[in-house]
């Protein structure tokens, strides 16, 4: 069976809204200047809500959504991290709370930079970050620094832990990172479990890395990585899941790897050796020899296609 993947790129521009006192115009949506109304989200989200797509939302500084709340995000929604040198945007969802993120591939939900179209630049924004109960190989405590003041802390027993969904999302212009390594990605997934459902997602242009898979136990399908500064798809820390139909392209010149740049960088902190799994076939093992392997002395990490 031949399998597709189809990347759609949606361009449109019946109208352009402007924040107000900014000259900062969002071309994302195809709504009048008088639909077009900015809303920041700040601070803590402690209970359930619903953003409204006829709305652009501003995240500013570190947005949490916190257990037992479910931030609902319907299709078409456009999202803006508000660039700032003291305070990186990122929408996190802490242990015990949940992201629904539902898009459509025709319309999807869409986060980039509150930058005017043209000014837009690889990590302007931080980007989104989940922490799960699943559990990983640091003795199920994984702790990773988003900032000075805020660390996401995952890691528990519950494997089928649900952080919510992930649908038909484009992710732009993240990836800002902190001092550490693992902050540094557009999407980042620490000790998630396999009730989170992570499908057809979109990571362009994040300063560092793409998307994130550290422990945990979800399962990601469909993701295309495009034009990222450093790693397409960093998995580490015991991540026991299925990954399918992943792509990555830097189809210009700058955006080639640098030292540490991989398309698939498996370390797993401090584990495994690398091996393939039954039903090995030519292509599998392409797949293994194109990406970076690193092994250890114990333990052990397939890659399977089967």
């Amino acid at each position: 069976m031949r399998h597709k993947f189809l990347l759609i790129a949606l361009f449109t521009s019946i109208m352009a809204c402007q924040r107000p006192g900014t000259g900062v115009t969002d071309t994302t949506k195809a709504r009048s200047v008088t639909a077009c109304t900015f809303v920041t989200l700040s601070g803590n989200i402690t209970s359930n809500t619903t953003l409204n797509a006829a709305n652009t939302y501003l995240i500013s500084g570190i947005v949490v959504v916190k257990s037992p709340a479910t931030l609902t995000i319907p299709a078409g929604t456009v999202l803006q991290g508000v660039k700032s040198i003291s305070a990186t945007a990122w929408l996190v969802v802490e242990k015990g709370a949940k992201l629904v993120a539902t898009g459509t591939s025709s319309n999807p939900v869409v986060f980039t930079s509150d930058q005017a179209p043209g000014s837009r630049a690889a990590g302007d924004w931080g980007g989104i970050a989940f922490a799960g109960q699943a559990t990983n190989n640091n003795s199920n405590l994984l702790d990773i620094p988003l900032s000075g003041s805020y660390t996401l802390s995952g890691g528990g027993t519950n494997d089928l832990d649900n952080s919510g969904s992930l649908q038909y999302v484009q992710l732009h212009f993240a990836g800002a990172g902190f001092s550490n390594d693992p902050s540094k990605s557009a999407l980042l997934f620490n000790s998630v479990g396999s009730g989170t459902t992570v499908d057809h997602i979109q990571v362009t242009n994040s300063k560092y890395d793409g998307m994130s898979v550290f422990g945990g136990t979800t399962s990601v399908s469909n993701v295309y990585s495009y034009n990222q500064g450093r790693t397409d798809f960093p998995v580490s820390f015991g991540y026991r899941g299925n990954m399918q139909f992943m792509a990555a392209m830097r189809p210009d010149k700058a955006f080639s790897p640098i030292a540490a740049a991989y398309g698939m960088d498996i370390s797993n902190n401090p584990i495994p050796v690398l091996c393939c799994c039954r039903q090995a076939t030519a292509r599998g093992y392409q797949f293994r020899q194109a990406y970076r392997r690193q092994q250890y002395p114990t333990g052990g990490l397939c890659l399977c296609n089967q």
